[in-house]
């Protein structure tokens, strides 16, 4: 069953609903862009009164000093503003990056897992033919070249082809590692 849509009040049925305020559309950033805002206010209060208070001491200021002293007043209060909104910004930045990594600054690598279980419980054959299919599969991929010629080796399964994958896997090894020797 369908919820009827809703009834609105005589007089509304043409109103075009809900709009958005700045709160809504600024969020929980809102809050520390009005501490921002009367920062930067009382920053721009007190510069232009000491400003005053000086050009007063100095003689009756002129209409040019008042202005003059508004708008210097104004952009330390701007720049009061600015700093800390950015600050603010920069700082949730750094709590966000350690409560909820994104993952983006390290790359994926690629893990096999699932073949190593088949050789942990001893499906070795299972294992290999799936570390082949990956190397057909990844020409250019040194770990599974690697990890294949592990379980070769061992058991003297197929030495020939573990010093096969191996001699493989050695140049992109040395091309990852520029001061690893081959000899």
């Amino acid at each position: 069953m369908r919820t009827p849509p809703p009834v609105l009040p005589p007089g509304e049925e043409h109103s075009p609903g809900y709009k958005r305020t700045w709160f809504d559309r600024q969020g929980p950033d809102a809050g520390l862009r009005l501490k921002a805002g009367s920062y930067g206010a009382m920053v721009t209060a007190i510069t232009f009164s000491a400003i005053m208070l000086f050009a007063a001491q100095a003689g009756s200021p002129s209409v040019g000093t008042i202005l003059g002293a508004f708008v210097v007043a104004a952009l330390f209060g701007g720049v009061t503003f600015v700093i800390g909104a950015k600050l603010s910004d920069g700082a949730g930045a750094v709590a966000k990056s350690f409560t909820m990594p994104s993952g983006s600054s390290t790359p994926y690598e690629q893990t096999f897992s699932f073949q190593e279980a088949m050789a942990a419980r001893g499906d070795v054959a299972g294992a290999l033919a799936s570390y082949e299919a990956i190397i057909l599969e990844q020409p250019l991929a040194t770990a599974p070249r690697l990890l294949a010629a592990e379980h070769y080796a061992r058991g003297n399964r197929n030495p020939a082809r573990a010093a096969e994958l191996f001699r493989e896997a050695l140049p992109r090894l040395k091309a990852r590692l520029p001061n690893a020797s081959g000899d």
